[in-house]
């Protein structure tokens, strides 16, 4: 959640400063959309793949799997996971940057209450993903989850999709 947070700083002040306008271009966003939905698309489809030999991971008491990530490590690797993620820019391009709009009239006050809105609710969000994975794991079977990996990566896949073919509009409409 950090790293997100802390992408979206620089993204929320050039956005003031003036990006909105470049964000709502055609060419912008059909690149963003192609780029992003190839990558669901690939991604759904590496899920996909492997969902036959998937085990759900058991973790012992004070046990885990393959080295630690550093805390640095885990904050770039949000960061990356926001940077990578299409519906990101895709919700500052359209939400986002209309909501700025309405903070607008009350200056730095209003940025700043938006923002801080904005992060909490992410923390909210993403605080209730990560405990119903963490529980959902007591209740899963193997082929529970092998079946909960196949059907994201088919809904990734149909995310992709959308992403490509919306994206593929916008560059024929530059």
């Amino acid at each position: 959640m950090l790293g997100h947070a802390v992408v979206e700083v620089p993204l929320v002040m050039a956005l003031i400063f003036g990006l909105g306008t470049v964000l709502e271009r055609p060419a912008f966003l059909g690149v963003v959309g192609l780029a992003g939905g190839v990558a669901l698309l690939v991604t759904g489809a590496l899920m996909l793949r492997v969902t036959r030999s998937l085990k759900l991971p058991q973790e012992s008491q004070g046990q885990r799997g393959g080295a630690p990530l550093s805390a640095a490590g885990i904050v770039a690797t949000g960061a990356l996971t926001s940077l990578t993620n299409p519906y990101f820019t895709l919700w500052w391009a359209t939400v986002g940057l209309n909501l700025l709009g309405q903070a607008r009239p009350l200056g730095a006050l209003g940025y700043a209450v938006f923002y801080v809105g904005h992060v909490s609710a992410d923390l909210i969000w993403y605080g209730a993903v990560s405990e119903s994975v963490h529980r959902g794991r007591k209740l899963l079977s193997d082929r529970g989850y092998r079946w909960l990996v196949g059907a994201c990566g088919t809904v990734l896949m149909a995310f992709g999709l959308f992403f490509a073919w919306r994206g593929w509009h916008f560059v024929r409409m530059a």
